[in-house]
């Protein structure tokens, strides 16, 4: 009696489309910066989505996209923004990231420290309130060459 649709039914396909890395980092900036953010912003942010993509961090990739532009249209996300020192004891600094983007407030934050940790010898650094910013931090990457120079 059953009609036995289940057992007739393909498997569902997810729609795969593959791009350059390049061509879309410069589509991903484009929306960014449709968004105020000034150019240095944008690329930088579309290039974090995409390696993060790259790196097989899809859920902090280009899927990010759709909720950056709800969040700067809601006012949660503000363009341009530079990160601000609410303690500042030399080796110890503490910075608001004003709402703004993750991968900007994180980098600057990250070169206040290195100054910091250039001048005392250390530094414990951390930002409040950026938005999820793309596969970890990128101070693995920046420090230490920063602090050979």
């Amino acid at each position: 009696m059953g009609c036995g649709g289940a057992k007739r039914r393909q498997p569902a396909r997810l729609m795969e489309m593959l791009f350059k890395p390049q061509a879309l980092s410069r589509a991903i900036e484009a929306i960014v910066a449709a968004g105020g953010s000034e150019a240095a912003e944008a690329r930088l942010v579309a290039d974090n989505l995409v390696t993060a993509n790259l790196l097989g961090h899809d859920s902090h990739g280009v899927g990010m996209i759709p909720r950056y532009i709800d969040a700067v249209l809601e006012g949660g996300l503000l363009p341009n923004q530079h990160p601000t020192a609410t303690l500042d004891s030399g080796a110890l600094l503490a910075l608001d990231g004003r709402k703004g983007y993750g991968q900007a407030i994180g980098r600057e934050a990250m070169q206040m420290a290195i100054q910091r940790a250039k001048r005392s010898g250390s530094c414990s650094a951390t930002a409040r309130a950026p938005p999820p910013s793309g596969p970890g931090s990128a101070a693995p990457i920046i420090a230490p060459s920063a602090l050979q120079a």
